[in-house]
């Protein structure tokens, strides 16, 4: 009895683990990921003076939103993780005293899924090239 008994232990230690990989592995496959919002070109596009957007993640397990270092002081995520489907505000800082456009990647992420979505901000406004001088900001402003 005490071997019969020690031989189920032992194959649940060796069995339990692989059923349990194997159940990991076919949940992970199984994630969808979709991100949407008024995308330009599957981008966010902002011009100088900043904008704001709601991206919509429609997913059926957690996710989680990376934003680079360098760009974590004019992009800003409301909510950077989460389950299910959600929206998430994202703000682009407006970009006066340079002349420079700037740029960086949102990495959206639920199980095995990744979704990249490029930010870009160029330096215009409504549509015309912006010197960032003193005169121009206050117009802007």
């Amino acid at each position: 009895m005490k071997k019969l008994c020690f031989r189920f232990a032992l194959s649940l230690v060796i069995v339990l683990p692989c059923v349990l990989g194997i159940t990991a592995c076919s949940e992970s496959e199984d994630v969808q990921l979709e991100v949407s919002g008024e995308l330009e070109d599957e981008a966010i596009l902002s011009e100088i003076d900043g904008k704001f957007e709601i991206l919509r993640i429609h997913t059926n397990g957690s996710w989680t939103i990376d934003i680079p270092e360098d760009a974590s002081h004019w992009v800003y995520i409301a909510k950077k993780s989460g389950h299910g489907d959600s929206n998430i505000p994202v703000s682009i800082d407006a970009n006066f005293g340079s002349a420079e456009g700037r740029s960086t990647t949102i990495t959206i992420t639920s199980g095995d899924v990744i979704h990249k979505i490029p930010v870009l901000q160029h330096p215009t406004y409504n549509g015309e090239a912006v010197p960032n001088d003193d005169a121009q900001h206050i117009l802007i402003a």
